[in-house]
């Protein structure tokens, strides 16, 4: 790929932590006029998918907001289908089941926890390069994703407060005991969707409540969908979100 290309691109890249090479994926807007300084959302995949998925699926919904909203959106693979970005949790864990989060807690193995430090690594090296190459405004940059990568959006967001002007997550409810403690994500604006009918429903609830006592900057909303269903109903608002926290500042 050309150094600072427009358009969809699939790009990789020598991850020096484990010697391999790396994907991701990367949309700059065909508007750009190679000097502007955009702002960018690193976008986490699901469970078990990878950093074309969520580009590709719904005719390219993703693709085409970034473009409508000029935004440059990033997706990291993450190191593994099921890397999760830096948490140690898995799929049934992140929908808030308790018996999923016992078992996320006997699964964290020194080779799983190894998996989970190099999946974080992907993704900030991904994220860095990719600023680095389109000269984003640091203070520009926003953090979305779906089921595990809303999981690793929780985390991510947590850790490295002041990192994400916003962050847009999406059916995957954030367990405090496992992730990290809501109060943490205090002066982060957030968005956060949920299907009606995911399995994640209950605890999506319970964890905006916490949010509300926590007083932390949440807004809810339910789609009257599935776990990807929901997705395509939710991603445009997510845009307007971020679009609208741009605007205050």
């Amino acid at each position: 790929n050309t150094l600072r290309a427009k358009g969809s691109q699939h790009r990789s890249y020598m991850f020096e932590p484990a010697q391999k090479e790396m994907p991701y994926r990367l949309y700059v807007p065909g508007t750009w006029d190679g000097k502007a300084q955009l702002p960018l959302i690193l976008f986490l995949h699901g469970g078990g998918s990878d950093e074309n998925a969520y580009m590709d699926r719904n005719d390219k919904q993703l693709e085409k907001l970034a473009e409508q909203h000029g935004y440059i959106v990033v997706a990291p693979l993450g190191y593994t289908p099921i890397g999760s970005y830096g948490t140690p949790m898995t799929l049934r864990g992140s929908f808030g089941d308790p018996a999923g989060q016992a078992e996320d807690r006997r699964r964290a193995t020194p080779a799983r926890l190894e998996e989970v430090d190099l999946s974080e690594k992907d993704t900030l090296a991904v994220l860095e390069r990719t600023i680095a190459e389109y000269g984003v405004d640091p203070k520009q940059v926003y953090l979305a994703g779906h089921s595990m990568g809303a999981g690793g959006g929780w985390y991510l967001a947590g850790k490295f407060p002041g990192r994400f002007k916003a962050i847009g997550l999406l059916s995957g409810p954030l367990i405090e005991e496992i992730v990290t403690p809501i109060t943490s994500l205090k002066g982060v604006p957030i968005d956060y969707s949920e299907g009606t009918q995911a399995p994640s429903y209950a605890a999506s609830r319970k964890m905006f409540e916490a949010a509300q006592k926590a007083g932390v900057d949440m807004r809810y909303r339910e789609f009257d969908a599935s776990h990807g269903g929901m997705i395509p109903l939710a991603l445009p608002g997510v845009f307007d979100f971020f679009d609208s926290v741009r605007k205050k500042n």
